[in-house]
């Protein structure tokens, strides 16, 4: 998975540092494909694992990164949310001193996880809404169940599209073995086979990354 992101992002310039406030389970997964594309990642937690490089925030404790440590950093995102008094730690703690930094972009990244598994519905503060709703056009009804359906259709022909540009350029990659010249070993047939095959897995096309075929050596 992550490989298939690096592939498809571009990185931040060669200067760039960023830095995550709050580098938890979204916030960690962003910090690996960051660093995966050669950007140089600073990360706070409120309690760094040790032996990590990852540096302490923990605003309910007045504990703060030193201002050394942030020095250099061009690139922002917080991933911490407000407090029970609905004030951004973020800013009541580091405000001033991020006005200080060499910021070239900020930006604040969320999850809708908070809200819990509300089913694919739509989620406005703690309600859980339908996407879809019968809808009457021309004299013609169509039902919730259809609207459902056609969009269902839809993510998945997107999703196959992208799986099929992906089975082509693995095919590609080793299309030299099907030169009249080359011997292609039993191994190389099985996996090329597999992979035109892919479009008949059991789990076509919302594929998991081992349910691809494995290249031979």
């Amino acid at each position: 998975m992550l490989n298939d992101l690096v592939k498809r992002c571009a990185p931040l310039p060669s200067d760039a540092t960023l830095c995550i406030l709050g580098a938890g389970f979204s916030g960690g997964h962003l910090a690996k494909l960051s660093k995966a594309l050669g950007t140089r990642v600073i990360c706070t937690r409120r309690r760094p694992e040790s032996g990590s490089d990852d540096q302490a925030f923990d605003s309910a404790n007045g504990i703060l990164p030193g201002h050394e440590v942030l020095a250099s950093v061009t690139h922002l995102i917080s991933t911490i949310p407000p407090n029970k008094e609905g004030r951004d730690p973020v800013l009541t703690c580091l405000g001033e001193q991020l006005q200080k930094l060499p910021l070239q972009w900020v930006g604040y990244f969320s999850t809708t996880g908070v809200y819990g598994n509300s089913n694919g519905n739509w989620v406005e503060k703690y309600v859980a809404r339908d996407m879809f709703a019968d809808t009457t056009e021309d004299g013609v009804t169509t039902t919730k169940a259809e609207h459902e359906a056609a969009y269902q259709a839809r993510l998945d022909a997107e999703v196959a599209a992208s799986n099929r540009t992906k089975r082509d350029g693995l095919l590609a990659e080793t299309d030299y073995f099907a030169l009249t010249d080359v011997t292609m070993d039993a191994a190389m047939t099985t996996y090329r086979q597999a992979l035109r095959d892919i479009t008949a897995h059991a789990n076509w096309p919302d594929l998991a990354d081992d349910d691809w075929p494995t290249k031979p050596n």
